[in-house]
């Protein structure tokens, strides 16, 4: 089964940069580099991402994703689908925050604005516009249905509705976001939602930060949300490969049933290293 990978640093196979660098005495800095360094020092095996699981299952894996982009970005992503369809090809796509936008520079450069305070935030006028239009662009108290959910929302599931015959797996790594698609076509909670809590037996560690017991701050999987995040992908693919599913995940009974008994029945070993 072919599976187009479209998303941010979630989707992304981030830990492919940070064994690298270790495998050829780079430094790194970045929480991703502590996890899998933090590792080898404790004599545990490199972490998968969830795509080298789906990998090793027998999945081809074409991998748009791009670590720290915006939903614009993941636009872009869906024209380098490859247009020749073949029955079974597949997209698992996870959207990212609606604070995160493109700033383009005079010189035709494309930069992230992800978010977060900046040191100069109050001495430097471009830093507080660009840092601002982040906070507006969320929803609040104030405004708990911005502009960009009632028009960008319905444009993001218009493109996942025109690739329809994928029979995508939409998915989003953001509390907000999954009050926002819980509701929609193709989409299914993220492992570290509470609706898999009383499932998972390692629900409590599924993110890099948990796992390290905070030793290291970073909100992205660790060796056991990749593991889950596969497992579900992978009983979704399969539960849905040979049947006209109206692509309604969280309505089917069935489906749900399955991926509980997919996360009893297919243990890891990562407690072995």
């Amino acid at each position: 089964m072919k599976i187009y990978i479209l998303g941010d640093s979630f989707s992304d196979n981030i830990f492919k940069e940070a064994i690298d660098k270790l495998d050829n005495n780079i430094e790194g800095n970045n929480g991703i580099y502590r996890y899998v360094k933090l590792l080898r020092e404790n004599n545990i095996k490199d972490p998968l991402h969830w795509t080298d699981y789906l990998e090793s299952w027998g999945h081809e894996i074409i991998n748009l994703s791009q670590n720290g982009c915006s939903n614009y970005s993941i636009f872009n992503q869906f024209p380098k689908i490859n247009s020749n369809y073949t029955k079974n090809d597949r997209i698992i796509i996870n959207w990212t925050g609606l604070n995160r936008y493109n700033w383009i520079g005079k010189r035709g450069n494309n930069m992230i604005i992800t978010g977060g305070s900046q040191p100069d935030y109050d001495t430097n006028i471009k830093t507080k516009i660009l840092c601002d239009q982040t906070v507006y662009r969320m929803e609040s108290v104030d405004n708990p249905a911005g502009y960009l959910r009632r028009e960008t929302v319905p444009f993001m599931n218009y493109l996942i509705e025109l690739h329809d015959k994928y029979k995508p797996i939409m998915w989003a790594p953001i509390a907000q976001h999954n009050k926002i698609f819980n509701k929609e076509k193709y989409f299914i909670w993220e492992i570290d939602s509470d609706f898999y809590k009383n499932i998972i037996p390692e629900h409590n560690i599924l993110t890099i930060e948990k796992e390290t017991d905070g030793n290291i701050m970073d909100q992205h999987y660790g060796r056991y949300g990749n593991f889950y995040a596969a497992l579900i992908f992978n009983t979704i693919l399969k539960y849905t490969e040979n049947v006209n599913h109206e692509g309604f995940y969280l309505k089917d009974n069935n489906l749900i049933q399955k991926i509980f008994e997919s996360i009893k029945q297919n243990k890891h070993n990562l407690d072995d290293y």
